[in-house]
């Protein structure tokens, strides 16, 4: 019976601290409500950590801080982003939508939004960028994105680009970033791209292009076979 109750006790904590900071990161703490409490991490130093503190009943209270947002879990919401179909969700009318110049840029979880930049435009993201769901960037795309951090918690596919495109990340700022907002033990440093539960799928060559050359073959215009 008392670990029922501290179990909820800690739940019920937790969802108050949730909703607090639902608008900043909507998925990451609706994935932690639903798998709440098997999925949670306890602080055991309690002389170290000073946010370990407990209620008038003896049991200790969940702070933000005792939470530990790094497992590095898929967002369920993208459990079928792979065959999301990406044409009719554009980047240009995401941006259309978006104050990108005071808040970060969110592609929202269980979508696909696919990158219709095609004139090698610089977009600029000085609050970052957070991929939830999936961002993908055509053998079409021709674009230079220029941003303080990067954020994949979904899935960033980029294709080989067509000749003379490019797909080009800028990334600036001396801020630490925080993959919570508050939360000492999601810093990321600065000028970051940071996979956290999600997936890479980077095509930067054709992929039957040699990764490696004989030394005496550099400098020769025919380029040997792939095997």
């Amino acid at each position: 019976h008392d670990m029922e109750k501290k179990e909820d006790f800690e739940l019920n904590k937790l969802i108050e601290d949730a909703i607090v900071d639902y608008e900043n990161n909507g998925p990451l703490i609706e994935e932690i409500i639903n798998t709440a409490p098997n999925d949670l991490m306890f602080l055991n130093d309690d002389e170290n950590n000073n946010n370990n503190v407990t209620d008038e009943e003896g049991y200790r209270k969940l702070s933000s801080s005792t939470v530990q947002w790094l497992n590095h879990r898929s967002l369920s919401c993208n459990d079928n982003i792979e065959v999301e179909s990406c044409g009719n969700n554009k980047l240009s009318d995401l941006l259309d939508n978006a104050n990108v110049g005071s808040d970060t840029l969110v592609i929202p979880c269980g979508v696909c939004i696919e990158v219709d930049t095609t004139d090698g435009s610089i977009l600029e993201l000085p609050e970052g960028l957070r991929i939830d769901g999936k961002l993908y960037f055509p053998s079409s795309s021709n674009i230079v994105i220029r941003t303080t951090f990067i954020f994949v918690m979904g899935v960033l596919k980029i294709d080989t680009p067509t000749a003379s495109n490019q797909v080009k990340f800028s990334l600036y700022g001396e801020d630490e970033v925080y993959i919570v907002p508050g939360e000492d033990s999601s810093n990321v440093g600065s000028k970051v791209i940071a996979v956290h539960g999600g997936k890479l799928d980077i095509v930067g060559y054709d992929t039957q292009c040699p990764s490696w050359e004989k030394l005496e073959a550099l400098g020769l215009p025919i380029v040997r076979p792939y095997d």
